[in-house]
């Protein structure tokens, strides 16, 4: 909320509290914003002066100004009112008791000057009787995990021009320091300082300097991404293998700095790539270095899908489909096979039945009659006169002994 400054005058408040509310409600008419500002104005001024602006019936902030302004001229600004003051209540003691009062304080310290001494003696006595410390967990070296010194003190990267030892004046070893470092440097990627000479590290004991790359992130069209360290700084490299040429960026919005870059396709294999960077607020934005302001994808993975060479699909099948209408002699096994399914399930038996509507049969008169499927009827007379072997059926009626019973209800049964 706005506050009134110090020496502040009541014209230039006015004014101000009038041109926020309008930036604010810019939406609304003048009469609205001018009620808010009114409003406004109210919660700043004191409760006397807020009393005699609604007497007087002010309806906009000028009126309101040039009633406290008035008053003030004659009142007096609230500022420049003088506070209470407390009178100062004066010392009975007199300068002589006050000087005895701090002489026998010395004389108290002096007295008791011997308790601090033996103190620190006892003190002193406690630090030599201290035991020794335990057996710690020193810090090791970073090159050669040694326990007796640092890296900064470790003789393996200290170079002295008297020295003689193998790898700083003789030129095989030169030779192959310097294989050594023109191998490592492949792996050394963003790291600006030398490489210095290396000596062989057993096996196990090794451990990743600042600048190498690990082991692969993830893998896309356009490179693969890869964690690594630049002077002990974790990093995410990304070498590109130029696969595509086209990338499409997809931008990153920032929520604290309120910006974010045009979408759009650039051109991977470019010397210098130009992107649009749009600043959403109303405030000047400064961008910092390894800013993380979009991704980077492979043009034909975003806008080109697979594509199918051709379709072949019978005539009989295309008509089928194009009519859409299940047939009027299959609408009763519809229902009663999708009492119990569901909607996707009723959809898929539908599709089903209108794509082969010709194997069912219309009507009785078309059983065996159909183009698809080859049904065998054979009546009962002849299964009866064929010259096969005879079939024995049981009855389910336990009561019926009678043979001819028997028959007569495993014919009715076939």
């Amino acid at each position: 909320m706005r506050k009134r400054q110090p020496s502040e005058p009541i014209a230039a408040l006015g004014d101000d509290i009038r041109q926020m509310a309008q930036k604010a409600y810019c939406n609304l008419d003048s009469k609205a914003q001018e009620s808010l500002a009114l409003n406004q104005f109210y919660k700043i001024l004191p409760i006397e002066m807020k009393c005699r602006c609604i007497n007087k019936n002010c309806e906009t902030v000028a009126d309101a100004v040039d009633d406290v302004d008035r008053y003030e001229a004659i009142l007096g600004d609230e500022y420049d009112k003088k506070k209470a003051n407390v009178r100062a209540v004066g010392s009975n003691e007199t300068e002589h008791q006050a000087m005895l009062q701090r002489i026998e304080k010395r004389l108290e310290l002096l007295e008791k000057g011997s308790t601090p001494l033996k103190n620190v003696k006892d003190w002193r006595n406690q630090i030599q009787t201290r035991p020794a410390p335990r057996n710690e967990k020193r810090g090791t070296c970073f090159v050669c995990n040694s326990p007796d010194h640092f890296f900064r003190n470790c003789p393996t990267f200290i170079q002295c021009k008297s020295c003689t030892a193998p790898g700083h004046d003789d030129g095989k070893d030169k030779a192959s320091s310097q294989g050594k470092e023109s191998s490592s440097s492949t792996y050394n990627q963003g790291n600006d300082k030398p490489n210095r000479p290396q000596t062989s590290i057993p096996q196990g004991k090794q451990k990743v300097r600042t600048g190498h790359i690990e082991e692969i992130r993830s893998q896309w069209d356009n490179g693969f991404y890869t964690n690594g360290m630049i002077d002990g700084t974790k990093v995410i490299f990304l070498i590109d293998k130029h696969m595509t040429k086209f990338g499409y960026v997809e931008p990153t919005f920032h929520k604290e700095i309120q910006c974010s870059m045009v979408p759009g396709v650039i051109d991977t294999q470019a010397i210098e790539m130009v992107e649009n960077f749009v600043n959403c607020s109303d405030a000047d934005v400064t961008l910092h270095e390894n800013l993380h302001i979009g991704v980077c994808e492979p043009y034909e993975d975003v806008f080109y899908s697979e594509r199918v060479a051709s379709i072949n699909r019978n005539k009989e099948n295309v008509t089928e489909m194009c009519e859409g209408k299940l047939p009027e002699y299959l609408k009763d096994l519809f229902k009663r096979s999708s009492a119990h399914l569901d909607y996707l399930q009723k959809e898929a038996l539908e599709t089903l039945l209108i794509r082969y509507q010709s194997v069912f049969a219309k009507s009785t008169a078309e059983l065996g009659r159909t183009d698809r499927v080859q049904h065998k009827y054979r009546s009962f007379h002849s299964y009866k006169t064929a010259a096969t072997t005879p079939t024995n059926w049981k009855t389910r009626n336990r009561a019926g002994r009678n043979s001819e019973d028997a028959r007569s209800q495993g014919h009715r049964a076939f």
